[in-house]
């Protein structure tokens, strides 16, 4: 998935001579091209996410096309009042990317890990939000976040899933990746995609990948209103990611919730850093408490 980032961002440079990448000195070998390439397009403001954003708005308004990367834990977090009044304000097409989010860079402690990015964005007005799941899902989200004329966030978590679609995508819109006869469906977002899309197949259960989240289409009303019961399944805490997107579409068009459970991360620290599925452990997420549980359910 960051290779398909980054021949991506480098892309925009070569098609687009108004296309600027800025890093909170952050990326490194994912910029390696566009660093060699169009040294001009790519600008290290240095660790001051903050002066980054406010930069961004202002180029901007001069009619270039920032697209501003940083750690989820700095980019979108650290910068929320400079998103708000900077960007969103004026509605300027400013775009950002939140690498490492979630639990991925959990050897670096809780000031480098990211639970709760999208819920601090969702509130925003004009913003769009996306958290693509796989290299198809990435190539796809990619192309309507840069074109896109409003703000628009990008939530990039664990890079190295499987790749679950094998033909191309051809737009942001919820799909199935698997369906069955049954009255129970996962829906999953981001960099769960992978290892729900293997739960979904073994348990003979139908799957929904949602990788674009605000706006979020209305066409998932109808793909799960046929479902008695729904499992959400993200790397985010569950207010303000899927599970909240989802249950509060089907509440504004007063629509019946069906039963619900769902995994996703819990609002606390982790206590010791490890590996990232000792992480996902201390939320009770690594793949195998999420089986143990799901076969409870089941």
């Amino acid at each position: 998935m960051r290779t398909i980032l980054s021949n991506k961002i480098s892309n925009s440079a070569i098609n687009d001579e108004d296309f600027l990448l800025l890093t909170g000195d952050h990326g490194y070998a994912l910029f390696d091209e566009i660093r060699t390439n169009r040294p001009d397009q790519f600008v290290n403001v240095g660790i001051m996410e903050q002066a980054l954003i406010s930069m961004a708005s202002g180029l901007s308004k001069v009619n270039f096309k920032p697209v501003c990367y940083g750690l989820a834990s700095f980019v979108p977090i650290r910068v929320l009042e400079q998103i708000k009044f900077d960007v969103c304000l004026p509605k300027l097409p400013v775009k950002m990317i939140g690498d490492g989010a979630g639990l991925i860079y959990t050897h670096l402690g809780n000031s480098h890990l990211c639970a709760e990015d999208m819920a601090a964005l969702m509130p925003l007005p004009h913003i769009e939000i996306y958290a693509p799941g796989d290299k198809e899902e990435m190539r796809i989200c990619y192309d309507e976040f840069y074109n896109s004329d409003n703000p628009a966030y990008m939530r990039v978590g664990k890079c190295d899933n499987p790749n679950i679609n094998e033909e191309k995508l051809v737009s942001t819109e919820p799909y199935f990746t698997h369906k069955a006869d049954t009255k129970i469906c996962f829906v999953s977002s981001g960099a769960m995609l992978g290892t729900v899309n293997k739960f979904a197949k073994e348990m003979n259960v139908s799957h929904v990948s949602v990788m674009k989240l605000k706006p979020i289409s209305n066409n998932l009303i109808s793909m799960l209103k046929e479902f008695d019961h729904i499992i959400f399944f993200e790397e985010h805490v569950r207010k303000g990611g899927v599970v909240s997107a989802v249950t509060d579409l089907f509440i504004d068009h007063n629509e019946p919730l069906p039963k619900i459970d769902y995994f996703c991360l819990n609002s606390s620290f982790i206590d010791k850093a490890g590996t990232y599925q000792y992480a996902l452990s201390e939320h009770g997420i690594s793949i195998e408490q999420m089986r143990t549980r799901l076969n409870d359910i089941l």
